[in-house]
C-alpha cells in the first residue's frame, strides 16, 4: 500500500486540478453544444487547448513571435466561442483547483520524504545486521 501512496497522490493531485472545471463543463453542456458545430468548434478548441497545455507543461512551447501567440488566442476564441460567457467561473474554478493541486504536491513532496527516509533507515538497519554478524 505504501508504494501506491505516491502514484495515488499524483492522480488525485491531477484529478483535483482539472475537476471543478471539468465537473462545472459537465453540468452546463447543453449550453455550450447546441448545434453540431458547437460540439465540433468545442472539440477542436479543445484538443488546441489540451496540444498547447502538454507543451507547456513539458516545457516545448517556444512561441517564435507575438503573431504565433495572437493567432492561437483568436482561434481559441473563435472555436471556445460557446463557453467566454462563463470565463469568470472557469477561471475561478481553474484556481480552486491549483490550490488543490498545490495540497497535493505538498502531501506528495512529504510522500517522497518519507520514502527516503524509509530506505535509508532499512539500508541502514541491514549494513548494521551485517556488521552485528560478523560479516563486514
Amino acid at each position: 500500500m505504501k508504494r501506491l501512496k505516491i502514484p495515488f497522490l499524483y492522480l488525485l493531485s491531477f484529478v483535483l486540478s482539472i475537476g471543478p472545471v471539468v465537473l462545472y463543463f459537465m453540468l452546463n453542456i447543453e449550453n455550450y453544444i447546441q448545434t453540431v458545430s458547437d460540439g465540433i468548434k468545442l472539440a477542436l478548441g479543445a484538443t488546441i487547448l489540451m496540444v498547447i497545455v502538454l507543451l507547456k507543461v513539458l516545457g516545448k512551447l517556444k512561441l517564435p513571435s507575438r503573431i504565433y501567440l495572437f493567432g492561437i488566442t483568436f482561434l481559441l476564441c473563435y472555436l471556445l466561442a460557446s463557453i467566454l460567457k462563463d470565463l469568470i467561473i472557469f477561471s475561478l474554478l481553474a484556481l480552486i483547483g491549483e490550490i488543490l493541486d498545490c495540497i497535493c504536491q505538498a502531501l506528495i513532496k512529504k510522500a517522497k520524504e518519507d520514502r527516503a527516509i524509509e530506505k535509508a533507515a532499512e539500508k541502514n538497519a541491514q549494513e548494521m545486521a551485517k556488521a552485528f554478524s560478523g560479516r563486514v
